[in-house]
């Protein structure tokens, strides 16, 4: 079903067509096993010719999705552009001044629309909907024909590149799951936000375009959007200006909201509120936080905390290392007595705590963590949760041996993991 240089299910052998291979009883096996055949990735690369092509894929994935029986399905389609590919067929070989007969532009909008025509005979059944929209108008209309009524069962939608095409089966009833890059999509489209349990935006001027643009979500500055089954929030952009963010939080009601991941360059300095404070406010129920920002100064960290006192699981990452932060960089979050009176301590819960890329001295480090594993408690009037797990990333060569000097929590099932060196985004996220 793969084909070099032909539209194609897959950029790897799925595994019912490496089942299906391996003998006939196999093979008999995998086509009476419905499971197998629910879930579908569509690769359309640069050379694709026509019509044979798309005439076969067609009828491929007519009869992949007629062996789902009548399970839910998944389905991830990438479109293919045709400016990017006159611009690869060139570039394999720069002699061709003409492009061969047999590939004809004008006859992709209809094979594509051939294409999906035969998709929706099985969209009553799609769960998942993942489309990267690329830049051709025909593609951005082909999926503007999708009702909510064509998708009764869409529970997670991604969508990524469209250029604010009206995207109606946004407003599907049994929506929960939503990815928007640009989150500006949002302003072009009405969405049955009262059902979203998990949003995802990829730009926040995209989302402030959400706020001042979409009559529908936000009829006006004053009036609150109700995201009352929303569970997860993650956020990010590159550069913004600060009154953006006010303009897009300030009014959303997160009541159930329970994790939020927020990533940008942004510096909070001394003085300065942070830009997510409307959103933490807003959430009352949030117990996991990922925040991944230039840097933060203690009071810019005091305050985010001071909104956020349930946190489970708290992630701060530096995007840069300069300058280093005090020794006293985490004194909120440390029990301590002075002069006989107990220091209230900011997220007495917390059970996970990991510092990335963070230019802070091994005794800080050193001292947090063994006032907040403390076998015995500190304070009579407030209960203090023990960390379970601590992860920091130094960097910087390592100077002390802190699993040494902390061999007796270790003992006692606390987890550490200790990381030193130049900072690299892929060694932290597989690891």
């Amino acid at each position: 079903m793969a084909w070099d240089n032909e539209p194609r299910l897959f950029v790897t052998p799925a595994p019912p067509l490496v089942l299906s291979h391996v003998c006939r009883h196999w093979m008999n096996v995998a086509l009476c096993t419905p499971q197998l055949w629910t879930s579908l990735e569509i690769i359309l690369p640069l050379e694709i010719r026509f019509p044979a092509e798309f005439r076969r894929l067609t009828s491929a994935l007519g009869r992949w999705f007629s062996r789902s029986g009548s399970l839910p399905l998944t389905l991830s389609f990438v479109p293919w552009s045709w400016s990017t590919f006159v611009r690869g067929y060139y570039r394999k070989d720069p002699a061709r001044t003409t492009i061969d007969d047999d590939v004809r532009p004008e006859a992709v909008p209809i094979a594509f629309q051939t294409l999906l025509r035969t998709l929706l005979k099985f969209s009553p059944r799609l769960k998942v909907l993942k489309l990267n929209a690329l830049e051709p108008v025909y593609v951005q209309e082909v999926f503007q024909n999708l009702s909510p009524g064509d998708l009764p069962t869409l529970q997670t939608a991604v969508v990524k590149g469209c250029r604010q095409p009206q995207l109606p089966f946004l407003m599907a009833g049994n929506l929960r799951v939503v990815t928007l890059s640009p989150p500006s999509l949002a302003s072009a489209n009405s969405i049955f936000w009262e059902g979203i349990e998990q949003l995802e935006l990829m730009s926040s001027r995209g989302c402030t375009d959400t706020h001042h643009r979409c009559p529908i979500c936000f009829p006006s500055s004053a009036v609150p959007l109700h995201l009352g089954r929303l569970e997860r929030l993650s956020v990010g952009h590159r550069w913004l200006p600060v009154d953006a963010y006010k303009n897009c939080f300030r009014n959303w009601v997160l009541p159930n909201l329970r994790s939020l991941e927020y990533k940008a360059p942004d510096w909070w300095d001394e003085g300065e509120t942070p830009h997510i404070m409307p959103l933490l406010l807003s959430a009352s129920a949030l117990t996991t936080l990922v925040l991944s920002v230039g840097h933060i100064a203690a009071d810019a960290l005091l305050e985010t905390l001071s909104a956020a006192r349930e946190l489970d699981d708290l992630t701060i990452q530096f995007q840069c290392t300069e300058p280093p932060v005090p020794d006293d960089f985490l004194a909120p979050l440390t029990p301590s007595t002075t002069h006989g009176i107990h220091r209230t301590v900011l997220c007495p819960r917390l059970r996970n705590f990991s510092f990335l890329n963070v230019l802070i001295s091994d005794e800080a480090v050193l001292d947090f963590i063994l006032a907040r594993t403390d076998p015995e408690p500190w304070s009579p009037d407030q209960c203090v949760r023990k960390l379970e797990s601590v992860k920091v990333r130094f960097p910087r060569a390592q100077e002390v041996d802190l699993v040494a000097l902390l061999d007796e929590r270790i003992a006692h099932g606390l987890d550490v993991q200790f990381i030193y060196g130049f900072w690299n985004p892929s060694v932290d996220a597989n690891r």
